[in-house]
């Protein structure tokens, strides 16, 4: 018996680990009506969504339902740690003119705050979108931030932020504004569009890191890095802004290379940048879903080492690389055809197996064109298959379609249990059940 004392001590603490996740929370916020414990009535600094964050604790998240939320006012600060503010979809969680901050200088800073699935527009008066102070371990994802009174995002002194997949449009100063020789910023796949000014402004940056984005048609220069320790600009479409493509100075490591600069105004480069060995300045020929169409010279061109969701070579834009949960099979194409892709070409084509004909006709594996069988002739062999041609549109503003894996701490934590506790009495029964005679 006293052999089985070690497992079971092995077995019940492996148990609480795995229930410790279980105590986390969600606290709803719904429009008037919605019957959620958090209804929203009204706005202003109390409104439901402020009393839900308020009541969060760390690990908690405030989920809010599909609605429009009029002028809400959300302040987080160092009482608030670990708190995930998620919306139902980034189409349907819409705030108008709100006030948004994530720590300020007066009331300390906010840890580990994640936002993501909502829309932001119009917000009050010359306030920001979102407003970042002092604040770690931030991350943004799946938000449209539109029709900002000043900039889209601002992030200032002494703050680590992370975007995924994220747009800022129309902001009447910068879509994205960042100075403190403290800041730490990661952007993946972010859209950062027709603001007043710059797309980008760095005033000054710890790191900076902006991948597979795009960044356009913007009043003044698509990224300017005024001062900065480490920037790494890759992947990323620059083009259509109204002076120069990159305005960068005093940055003591700069990374730029795989990008494609074309069509600003003024010329593609200023300051002490200039093209990368491996940058483009072609046209970026994209549909008006803003995916790149099939015949588009960014597929495929991005940096090597960095992969699409299909693991080929990362293209150049915002649907490429890993973050985008674009899946590379849905470049646009006129028609019914689809974009076939090989290592060496892409091209718009019609069928590669019969399953992509329809009625009696059969595919030509030679011209890849459906053709109905006369007399006599073979179908092709059909080879191996592609994956589905099909296309599907794109949500939220331009913004690549993100794949999202939800986990059950809950069900997970009764499966490890069950699974530990099974294999416990194997064990102990193998071992210990079966005596010999005599014994």
């Amino acid at each position: 018996m006293k052999r089985l004392l070690p497992v079971l001590f092995v077995t019940v603490t492996i148990s609480l680990m795995c229930l410790s996740n279980v105590n986390a929370a969600t606290l709803e916020v719904c429009p008037n009506g919605g019957e959620c414990t958090y209804e929203y009535t009204g706005g202003g600094a109390v409104n439901a969504i402020q009393t839900a964050i308020d009541a969060a604790g760390d690990g908690d998240t405030v989920y809010i339902y599909n609605g429009t939320y009029a002028s809400p006012e959300m302040d987080l600060t160092s009482a608030h740690t670990g708190v995930t503010i998620e919306g139902e979809s980034t189409a349907g969680v819409i705030f108008t003119e709100s006030y948004f901050r994530i720590g300020s200088a007066v009331n300390g800073a906010s840890t580990n705050i994640t936002v993501k699935n909502l829309t932001i527009q119009d917000s009050y008066d010359v306030n920001n979108g979102i407003e970042i102070v002092n604040s770690t371990g931030v991350v943004l994802r799946s938000l449209v931030i539109t029709g900002s009174g000043g900039e889209g995002v601002k992030i200032t002194g002494n703050a680590t932020v992370d975007f995924y997949n994220c747009k800022m449009s129309t902001g009447s100063s910068a879509g994205l504004r960042i100075n403190g020789s403290g800041v730490e910023v990661d952007a993946y796949n972010v859209n950062i569009v027709s603001n007043t000014f710059q797309g980008v402004l760095v005033e000054d940056v710890s790191v900076f890191n902006i991948v597979n984005s795009r960044v356009a048609s913007n009043g003044s220069v698509g990224i300017q890095v005024n001062q900065g320790s480490t920037v790494d600009i890759r992947n990323t479409n620059v083009y259509s802004n109204t002076t120069y493509g990159m305005n960068v100075s005093s940055v003591t490591s700069l990374t730029n290379d795989y990008n494609n600069v074309y069509g600003n105004t003024s010329g593609a480069y200023t300051g002490d940048i200039s093209a990368g060995a491996n940058s483009l300045a072609v046209d970026p020929d994209l549909a008006l879903t803003r995916v790149l169409n099939c015949t588009s010279n960014l597929i495929n061109a991005g940096d090597p080492s960095i992969t699409d969701v299909d693991e080929s070579v990362s293209d150049i834009g915002m649907y490429g690389g890993s973050n985008s949960g674009f899946d590379g099979i849905n470049f646009v194409c006129s028609g019914d055809l689809f974009c076939h892709i090989t290592a060496e070409t892409h091209t718009c084509i019609e069928c590669l197996l019969d399953s992509d004909c329809t009625g009696e006709e059969t595919c030509n594996t030679d011209t890849n064109v459906c053709e109905v069988l006369g007399a006599g002739d073979e179908p092709d062999d059909p080879g191996d298959s592609d994956p589905d041609p099909d296309t599907t549109e794109t949500d939220d503003g331009d913004l690549p379609a993100t794949i999202v894996f939800k986990e059950d701490p809950v069900f997970y934590s009764i499966l490890s249990v069950f699974l530990i506790t099974i294999g416990y009495i194997l064990y102990a029964q193998r071992k210990y059940g079966k005596k010999k005679v005599g014994d």
